[in-house]
C-alpha cells in the first residue's frame, strides 16, 4: 500500500512548483526584462520565512565578492549607458537567488524536492510534446519551432530537464524501471529542443561515470527512431538551419579564425552583431557560432570602457556588466563580469562541491559543460532548479553521514 504521506503537498512544494513553471510575463517592465509574478512570490516567500535564513561559508564569500564586484564598477566605470545600468537589476536578480537559496537551504527535504521534480517534468514534457507534434512537418525545423515548454526558451528547457534527471536519478537510482522513462523523457526533450550542448553533456556523462551506462541502450534505440522516420537531411535543406552540421562551424573557423586571433591580441574584441552577419542564407556558416563569437567579442569589449583596465581585468566589469541579457556561455560572463579574481573563486567553489560531493559529480560535469555556451546562472528557471539541485544533494550528503 502506498504511503499516505507521500501525496502529501507542503506549502514549498507548491510555492517552488509555481516559480519553475509559471511562463514568463513581466508585470512591470525594467529595460529588457522587469518584474515578474515569480519575483513577487519570491519576495513574499523570503519575508515569510526570514527567521529561517542560513548562511553558509561558501554563500557569504559569493555574496562579498559579487557586492564587491557590484560596488567596485562604479569607481573605475564612470559612463553609464542605458545598457550598462541594466547591471543594477543583475544585482537585485542575484540577492533574490541568494535569499530564496539562504531560506530553502535547511527547510525543505529531498521528498519535497522529488514532488517538485516530478510534477515539473510531467507538465513540461506534455507541453512539449504537445506543441511540437501539433507542428506542420516543415515547421519542426525552424528555430522558432523548437520546444521550449513553459520556459523563455529551448535551451532554458532542456537544461532545467538534464537538473531534473539528475535529481530524480539519485533519488530512484534502485528503479532501473522508473530512471528510464524518466530517461527517456529526457533525451525526446534534448530532441525537440535540439539543444547539441545538453545532448553533448549527456554523452559524456555516460563516457565519464560507468553508472549511467545501464540506460545508454535507451538513448541509442530513441535516436534510431528519430533517423529511421524523418527524413532529416531533406528537412535540414528545407529550412536552412542545419542544427546538426559541423562542417558549417569548421567553415567559419577555417575563413576567420585568422581574423579573430588579430582582433583579440590587438584589444578589438567586438566584430559585430547578429548570426547572419557573414552568411545571409545560413547555408555555409553555422549561424549559432557565428552569433556566439560576436556576442563573446561584444562582451569582453567591456574592459576596453574601463577608466582602470587592470582593476576590470582583475575583478570585473560588475553583473551584467556589459549590458547585454541575452549573451550566451557563462564563462566569458564570469570573467568579464567579476574578472579574473573572481573566475578563480568560482573554479574553486565548484572543484571544492565537485570533490566533496561524490554523488553530485555528474550533475556538476554536466553543468561545466553547458557553461561553455549557455547563461547557466542568471536564467531564472535554471537558477530555481540550480538551487533545488544544491540543496538535493547537500542533504543527501548530510543524510549519508
Amino acid at each position: 500500500m502506498i504511503d499516505k504521506k507521500y501525496f502529501f503537498v507542503s506549502y514549498k512544494v507548491v510555492f517552488l512548483i509555481l516559480i519553475i513553471n509559471i511562463p514568463k510575463i513581466n508585470l512591470i517592465p525594467i529595460y529588457y526584462q522587469g518584474i515578474r509574478i515569480e519575483d513577487i512570490l519570491i519576495l513574499l516567500f523570503v519575508i515569510i520565512n526570514c527567521n529561517k535564513i542560513h548562511l553558509t561559508k561558501e554563500s557569504i564569500i559569493i555574496l562579498f565578492y559579487i557586492t564587491f564586484a557590484y560596488l567596485l564598477s562604479f569607481f573605475h566605470l564612470f559612463e553609464f549607458t542605458f545598457q550598462q545600468n541594466y547591471k543594477h537589476l543583475y544585482y537585485l536578480k542575484f540577492l533574490e537567488y541568494f535569499f530564496l537559496y539562504s531560506v530553502l537551504a535547511k527547510n525543505i527535504k529531498n521528498e519535497d524536492i522529488i514532488k517538485v521534480v516530478i510534477f515539473s517534468a510531467i507538465l513540461q514534457l506534455i507541453i512539449s510534446v504537445g506543441f511540437y507534434l501539433g507542428l506542420p512537418y516543415q515547421a519542426k525545423f525552424t528555430i522558432d519551432s523548437r520546444a521550449t515548454g513553459l520556459t523563455a526558451g529551448p535551451w532554458e528547457l532542456s537544461i532545467i530537464f538534464s537538473l531534473f534527471f539528475f535529481i530524480f536519478y539519485e533519488y530512484y537510482k534502485k528503479n532501473i524501471t522508473y530512471i528510464i522513462l524518466f530517461f527517456i523523457g529526457l533525451i525526446i526533450i534534448i530532441l525537440i529542443s535540439y539543444s547539441r550542448i545538453a545532448l553533448l553533456g549527456i554523452f559524456i556523462i555516460y563516457l565519464l561515470f560507468g553508472r549511467y551506462r545501464v540506460i545508454l541502450f535507451s538513448v541509442l534505440l530513441l535516436l534510431i527512431l528519430f533517423l529511421f522516420f524523418i527524413d532529416v537531411d531533406n528537412a535540414l535543406i528545407q529550412t536552412n538551419l542545419g542544427y546538426f552540421s559541423l562542417q558549417r562551424s569548421l567553415n567559419f573557423l577555417q575563413d576567420f579564425s585568422g581574423a579573430l586571433l588579430s582582433n583579440f591580441l590587438e584589444g578589438q574584441f567586438h566584430f559585430g552583431g547578429g548570426g547572419a552577419k557573414y552568411d545571409n542564407t545560413n547555408l555555409f556558416y553555422d549561424a549559432s557560432l557565428v552569433s556566439r563569437l560576436q556576442q563573446w567579442g561584444r562582451y569582453l569589449h567591456s574592459f576596453t570602457l574601463s577608466s582602470y583596465p587592470v582593476i576590470a581585468y582583475l575583478f570585473g566589469v560588475g553583473p551584467g556588466g556589459s549590458g547585454d541579457p541575452h549573451t550566451d556561455g557563462m564563462y566569458i560572463k564570469i570573467l568579464v563580469d567579476f574578472g579574473i579574481v573572481g573566475s578563480i573563486i568560482y573554479f574553486y567553489l565548484i572543484a571544492k562541491m565537485y570533490i566533496k560531493n561524490a554523488s553530485s559529480r555528474p550533475g556538476w560535469v554536466f553543468i561545466s559543460i553547458c557553461c561553455l555556451t549557455i547563461d547557466f546562472y542568471w536564467p531564472t528557471k535554471i537558477a530555481y532548479v540550480f538551487i533545488m539541485f544544491i540543496i538535493f544533494f547537500n542533504n543527501k550528503k548530510l543524510n549519508a553521514k
